[in-house]
């Protein structure tokens, strides 16, 4: 087991992506602002949302999804 922080993103409180995962927070608060980041307002079904959830996995079950 090793912990990680899941970049989960949602798009009008949906979830619409749960498969990056990132060795440091820092990194995976990078990615979660620049997903966000927005050059109008956005609301409604198109609002986004996203945040890093720190969590407890097997390494062997997330090869090649961790950064």
């Amino acid at each position: 087991m090793i912990h990680v922080f899941l970049l989960i993103v949602l798009m009008a409180d949906k979830p619409v992506s749960k498969d990056m995962y990132f060795y440091d927070i820092e990194q995976c608060h990078f990615f979660a602002e620049k997903v966000v980041k927005d050059f109008g307002m956005m609301a409604g079904e198109h609002r986004r949302t996203a945040y890093c959830k720190p969590i407890w996995i097997e390494e062997k079950s997330i090869e090649g999804k961790l950064y």
